[in-house]
């Protein structure tokens, strides 16, 4: 049997591998490695162009469809309307036409912001008329008993208050404090897409203020989601508590019992009880919920004059509308630059009641009159 030995130079680990030979395979590994990382790199990159390429040219195919759609209709009555007028009135366009305005914008909803203004200065216009009406005494009561007259007539105006009253409202008092605003109202700004004669660009634009409030309330509509998701679970509460009735899961009604009440006092032989309790009779009729007139319209518009609504759906309709009073607000107004407030209570004063009227209101000096009033009844 042959016998092989090593030979003395060449070393070898415990486990009879050769050094050299496990750092070739080692260098190999290390090579198929990198070799590996670089085609995942390179394919990476391929499908990162690929995507950057695709939507490349999706946008830009969207921009033209935009462009083909919106604005070139735009610009071919721009062109329509400008061919249209008289050289005359060219003439008078151009000579009012402000160079920072651009000829057509188009705004962007949800891009509405409010900006504070900075306080006034002593060199301000509008700061010069507050110290000016501050020293004129016969100026600042012109003011309230201006207040307290629009008051009045708006009280006039309401039926309701005026039969309240029961005519000939006249004003008895008024305590009424004149402020000066440190700064002006803000300023509401809206974005979109301008177009002028150099080109296309995106900027901001002033935008009025009761506008801004019109366009939020339409855009955040508080009130008709709380008028919603209140009819929605108030029915669906209703609709699962008929179900676990039907199902057995809860105890019904209790049936209405047809024993005829007797009074006690009427039996032979039984004195009458020196205190009779009334019995409180239930009647399904009388809780059943009306819907006001306005609903009642929509109902015979939409089904029929002769339609009428699941008790139910009653009494969802009137918790969803009453959700939509109690969150529903007035649209905020803001006074114009360098106005007034003027704020207190006025008490006005009829032939059968007194009224006392919580009023907020806004004097513009330009104009001399009182804008932007509100009033809230006290009592």
């Amino acid at each position: 049997m042959p016998v092989y030995f090593t030979k003395p130079g060449s070393p070898t680990h415990s486990n009879g591998s050769i050094p050299a030979y496990d750092e070739k395979a080692k260098q190999l590994a290390d090579e198929e490695a990198k070799r590996l990382l670089r085609r995942v790199k390179w394919t990476l990159r391929r499908a990162r162009l690929r995507r950057a390429i695709f939507t490349t040219i999706v946008l830009y195919t969207c921009w033209q469809i935009f462009i083909t759609v919106v604005f070139d209709p735009i610009f071919d009555w721009a062109d329509a309307e400008w061919e249209a007028l008289s050289e005359k009135e060219k003439q008078e366009a151009e000579a009012n036409h402000d160079p920072d305005e651009p000829l057509i914008f188009l705004p962007f909803p949800f891009t509405t912001q409010e900006v504070k203004q900075p306080p006034y200065r002593g060199s301000d216009p509008e700061w010069q008329t507050f110290v000016k009406v501050s020293q004129d005494k016969k100026l600042l009561q012109e003011i309230k008993n201006g207040l307290a007259n629009e008051i009045k007539r708006g009280v006039e105006r309401n039926p309701a208050f005026n039969r309240l009253l029961g005519g000939e409202v006249a004003v008895r008092k008024f305590w009424l404090d004149i402020i000066f605003p440190p700064a002006p109202p803000p300023i509401h700004y809206v974005s979109g897409i301008m177009i002028d004669e150099e080109g296309i660009f995106w900027g901001d634009r002033p935008i009025d203020s009761i506008a801004a409030s019109f366009l939020a309330k339409a855009l955040y509509p508080k009130a008709l989601a709380m008028g919603c998701w209140t009819f929605i679970s108030f029915l669906a509460k209703q609709v699962a508590q008929d179900v676990s009735k039907a199902i057995g899961l809860s105890d019904p009604d209790p049936p209405e019992s047809s024993w005829h009440q007797v009074p006690v006092g009427n039996l032979p032989g039984i004195l009458p009880p020196p205190a009779t309790r009334a019995a409180v009779q239930h009647d399904t009729k009388a809780h059943t919920a009306h819907l006001p007139p306005v609903f009642n319209e929509i109902i015979s518009a939409a089904f029929g004059p002769d339609a009428k609504l699941d008790p139910r759906l009653q009494a969802a309709s009137m918790a969803g509308a009453f959700a939509f009073l109690r969150h529903w607000k007035p649209t905020k107004s803001f006074p114009n630059r360098g106005c007034i407030r003027v704020d207190g209570i006025v008490e006005l004063k009829g032939k059968t009641a007194v009224m006392a009227v919580l009023v907020a209101g806004y004097y513009d000096p330009k104009t001399l009159e009182t804008a932007a009033c509100a009033w809230l009844v006290l009592n």
